[in-house]
């Protein structure tokens, strides 16, 4: 089975490599960076908006919201045109997309609750994804062009490790606090706190890049964005991985915005408690991130991709069976979510990818990134008006969302069925500006590939290239 990759056009061969120092700002900026986005994410966001007053159409939004600004994807190949620099908007938007997490902060330490401060922190959180996803296109770029492929595995290796070490360091230590905080009836001061803490790392994880050298990009593809679409489009493989992940993202996405809503309310979890089925689910994810890459490459991912898939379409059912005080299912449910949400992610990646040619990757994943996107949006929609029309205050409702979600994404692991093996696997780190703690899933991941291509190029196989 032959391994593709893509190969970072400028600096390869015999240009200028990371040196010392901006190996150390690269790890720098992806220690802070996470450290911004698990403050910022996860129960923490779920508890400031319910500080402010969220009812569940309102937590909907906050988690669907940030899908839909994936469109910043399309917009940062432009500005780079434009400013000929990554550097110059990357750097910008980066640091302003975390300092726009000051307004909920100031809307907590004002004491503000209802419609007015919740609108404010919805349109905050959509312009700070809308900026990362700008800043995240143009940093991915940059570092291909600044990374050899033969570097690649050591130092997003390195990043990767500094990103999982913050987030195991900030993350308990974080809900410590806020429930000691809450215990004292000032839940809304802790929340603040670790906003405005998260802000200043996410402002030092920006600024680490300031000595990273950079160079002018390559020249545009004079295509226009309609045309490429279209020509995408016109492909019965690529519309038929697009319908299928659309409908997966739809099933994932209605019970999605309300987990953490569910463990603090109907659960009765600490924060603490939540932190840990969090953490389980990256100690998991990194223990097996290798093995799954092995077993793709040996057993194909269309394989692998159908198997994670059913058992994921049973994890729902997890939650059905956790109460106050027995939250057993909820670690099965954690260890079964680190497992296969990483070999499902991985084999997924390569749907959409494989078969298309390089100069149509970075375009057809920011479309299919878009398009996807958007039945996850309806979705979480719909489960909160389930909410509020039903009941959110009743187990009931809540349980009926999962059972639901449980069903459909059956219903759509059979339609992977009729998916063909690519042939090909790709080897890739996934990085993400901004996390979507609602979702507990990263939004919009940049793929960097780390391995070298083959010099006739991809070939027109897989699903996609139908």
């Amino acid at each position: 089975m032959r391994l593709l990759s893509a190969r970072a056009g400028g600096i390869e061969g015999g240009a200028a490599r990371v040196d010392r120092s901006s190996g150390r700002r690269f790890r720098l900026e992806g220690f802070f960076s996470e450290l911004f986005v698990s403050l910022t994410g996860g129960a923490f966001l779920t508890g400031t908006a319910l500080a402010l007053g969220a009812t569940p159409l309102s937590l909907a939004l906050l988690a669907a919201v940030p899908f839909m600004a994936q469109v910043g994807q399309l917009i940062a190949p432009w500005l780079e045109q434009r400013l000929g620099s990554r550097r110059r908007f990357v750097i910008p938007a980066l640091a302003l997309a975390r300092g726009i997490w000051m307004l909920p902060v100031v809307l907590l330490a004002l004491g503000l609750k209802g419609a007015l401060p919740l609108t404010l922190a919805i349109l905050s959180i959509g312009l700070m994804s809308l900026l990362g996803m700008v800043a995240q296109n143009g940093w991915m770029t940059w570092m291909m062009d600044l990374i050899p492929t033969g570097d690649r595995l050591r130092h997003f290796g390195h990043r990767a490790w500094s990103v999982s070490l913050a987030m195991l360091l900030i993350t308990p230590a974080g809900a410590l606090a806020l429930d000691g905080y809450k215990e004292q009836g000032q839940e809304s001061f802790g929340l603040m706190l670790l906003g405005a803490v998260g802000v200043v790392f996410g402002l030092m994880g920006a600024l680490s890049l300031a000595g990273v050298p950079d160079k002018a990009p390559e020249a545009a593809d004079p295509e226009p964005l309609p045309a490429v679409f279209r020509r995408l489009t016109q492909r019965k493989g690529y519309r038929r991985v697009l319908v299928l992940f659309g409908l997966w993202h739809g099933s994932v996405g209605l019970p999605a915005p309300f987990w953490t809503l569910y463990m603090l309310q109907h659960l009765g979890m600490s924060f603490s408690l939540i932190t840990i089925h969090t953490c389980l689910i990256l100690i998991v994810r990194l223990l097996c991130g290798n093995l799954w890459a092995a077993i793709i490459e040996r057993a194909g991912s269309r394989k692998v991709l159908i198997a994670c898939a059913f058992f994921l379409s049973a994890n729902p059912l997890w939650w059905v069976f956790a109460e106050r005080d027995f939250y057993w299912p909820l670690w099965i449910e954690a260890t079964i979510s680190g497992v296969c949400w990483t070999g499902f992610n991985q084999a997924a990646f390569v749907q959409p990818i494989a078969g298309l040619k390089l100069r149509d990757r970075s375009k057809g994943l920011a479309f299919f990134h878009v398009l996807t996107g958007l039945p996850l949006f309806v979705a979480s929609m719909i489960g909160g008006l389930i909410l509020e029309g039903l009941g959110a205050h009743k187990t009931s409702t809540f349980i009926g969302i999962f059972v639901a979600s449980a069903v459909l994404r059956a219903l759509t692991t059979l339609l992977a069925l009729r998916l063909t093996e690519p042939g090909t696997t790709v080897r890739a780190f996934f990085v993400s500006f901004i996390g979507n703690g609602l979702l507990r899933r990263p939004v919009g991941r940049a793929a960097i590939l780390i391995d070298e291509e083959p010099p006739s190029g991809p070939k027109e196989v897989g699903a996609a290239s139908e």
